[in-house]
C-alpha cells in the first residue's frame, strides 16, 4: 500500500511532502475565493510571478505590462528577463483600450497587471483587461497580493489564465507562503521551473505529471501553509 501512495497510483496522506492536507485544504479554499481550476503553493507571491511568466515568454517574446507593478517585478521584467531576450511594454493600468491595443505587437505573449497598487493605490478594472486579452489570444497575468482576500475575482469572467498571490498580506497569513491560481487551460500548458524532491515517483527521471506535485521541488513550508490555512478559516 505504501509503494502505491509513493507511485501516485493511490490518493492518501502519509508524508508532509506528498498530498499534505494542510497544503490541500490552502489550495482548495485559495480556489473557491477566486475561482481558479487549479492552486500550486509557492515560497512567495514573487515565486509565483516568476513561474508564471517565464512559463508563458521566452526570447524573442514581448509583454505588456502595468507601470504600477510591484518593484521586484518590475525588476525581474526591466533587467532580467530583457537579459533574456523578452521586450516589455509598459502602460498605466487605467489605459484606455485603445491604448493597450496599441501596445500589442504580432509577439506579444501576455499582458501582466496588478489587481491594487500598494503605492498609488490604484484598481484595476480587472474585467475590462481581460476581455481584451481573450479577444486577441494573449494571456492575462493578474497579480493580485494586494488584492486577494479583500475583493472576490472570479476568474473564468475575467479571463484570467494565472492569479499570483501571496499570503502574509489580505489573506491574514504568515511570511513565506504564496502561490498561483490557474486556468484549465495553463494548467495544461505549465511546466515546472524547479524540479526534483517531490517525495514521490522518486524512481522516475521527470517530474511526477500529478497536482500540485509536478511544481512542489522540495520540501514546503507546513508551519507557514497551516497558518495560511488559519487564516482562511477566518475569512470562511
Amino acid at each position: 500500500e505504501m509503494g502505491k501512495l509513493f507511485d501516485l497510483e493511490a490518493s492518501g496522506y502519509f508524508y508532509s511532502r506528498l498530498q499534505n492536507p494542510a497544503c490541500d485544504m490552502v489550495a482548495a479554499k485559495i480556489c473557491a475565493l477566486e475561482g481558479g481550476s487549479a492552486a500550486m503553493l509557492t515560497g512567495s507571491g514573487q515565486a509565483a510571478n516568476f513561474m508564471t511568466i517565464f512559463n508563458i515568454a521566452g526570447a524573442g517574446d514581448h509583454v505588456v505590462s502595468a507601470s504600477t507593478i510591484y518593484g521586484g517585478t518590475f525588476n525581474l521584467f526591466s533587467v532580467t528577463m530583457k537579459k533574456m531576450g523578452v521586450e516589455f511594454t509598459f502602460v498605466s493600468p487605467d489605459c484606455s483600450e485603445e491604448e493597450l491595443n496599441a501596445a500589442f505587437r504580432p509577439n506579444t505573449k501576455a499582458v501582466v497587471m496588478t489587481a491594487a497598487s500598494n503605492v498609488c493605490g490604484t484598481f484595476l478594472p480587472i474585467e475590462a483587461v481581460g476581455a481584451i486579452c481573450h479577444k486577441h489570444g494573449i494571456k492575462f497575468i493578474l497579480d493580485s497580493a494586494q488584492k486577494a482576500g479583500t475583493f472576490p475575482i472570479d476568474m473564468e469572467a475575467c479571463h484570467i489564465d494565472a492569479l499570483c498571490f501571496t499570503g502574509h498580506k489580505s489573506l491574514l497569513g504568515p511570511q513565506g507562503v504564496g502561490g498561483m491560481l490557474l486556468s484549465d487551460e495553463m494548467v495544461k500548458a505549465t511546466t515546472p521551473l524547479i524540479a526534483g524532491g517531490t517525495g514521490s515517483a522518486s524512481h522516475k527521471e521527470e517530474m511526477p505529471m500529478s497536482m500540485p506535485d509536478r511544481f512542489e521541488a522540495g520540501t514546503m513550508n507546513p508551519p507557514g501553509i497551516i497558518g495560511l490555512r488559519a487564516a482562511l478559516q477566518y475569512h470562511a
